[in-house]
């Protein structure tokens, strides 16, 4: 599967299985405790589409039919990256994420997504998920009791950089387009300035 068109993705933080659910490409899990491997198995075989279930630092990730989808751990802080499509997503935590060459690295590397924790504060944008999201054109997905979802100023039609989600049973849902992303990177190339020989020059991940 390309993500270069659209992408649906299914967020929740129920700890039991929410109704099935159809044309989904993504969905993610995010418990306070961990639950044993079988109710994780038994939830991925909920649709067939990417799972991602994770419990504080620890993350396991399933393709359709059960598949292991084996992440990587991030070479600096913690954080994993699972390749999806010709993209990358990755989860951060919300420690490693205020270091602003994090996001950087991970966007010059080909992460589209980054997934991370954090309570709501006074304004979303002070949040280190909403700025990484503006500075590397990027998604960000805050995944907290109220989940926030960020997107580039530029793409944003409300100029605001943050869009609610669709409220789902058990859940959210929201739809992204990894092409708006390119199409902005087209028309205000910022990563021109961030230095991009000497970023992948680092071994931030080992990729597959």
């Amino acid at each position: 599967m390309e993500v270069t068109t659209l992408t649906k993705l299914y967020l929740t933080t129920q700890h039991e299985l929410p109704p099935p659910m159809r044309d989904i490409d993504l969905a993610i899990w995010v418990a306070d405790a961990a639950a044993p491997e079988a109710h994780v198995r038994s939830w991925a075989g909920w649709s067939e589409c990417h799972v991602l279930a994770g419990f504080h630092e620890s993350w396991c990730g399933y393709r359709p039919n059960l598949d292991p989808w084996n992440g990587t751990a991030l070479a600096f802080g913690n954080g994993y990256i699972w390749r999806f499509g010709r993209h990358y997503l990755a989860w951060v935590d919300h420690a490693t994420l205020m270091v602003p060459e994090v996001p950087r690295a991970l966007a010059l590397a080909g992460v589209v997504l980054i997934i991370s924790h954090g309570e709501e504060g006074p304004s979303p944008y002070v949040h280190p998920l909403w700025r990484a999201v503006q500075a590397n054109q990027i998604f960000g997905l805050r995944a907290g009791p109220v989940p926030s979802w960020y997107l580039p100023c530029d793409i944003d039609p409300g100029e605001e950089g943050v869009s609610g989600m669709e409220a789902q049973a058990g859940g959210w849902t929201i739809e992204f387009d990894v092409e708006q992303l390119m199409e902005a990177r087209r028309r205000f190339p910022i990563h021109q300035g961030l230095r991009p020989t000497l970023y992948k020059a680092e071994a931030w991940w080992s990729h597959e």
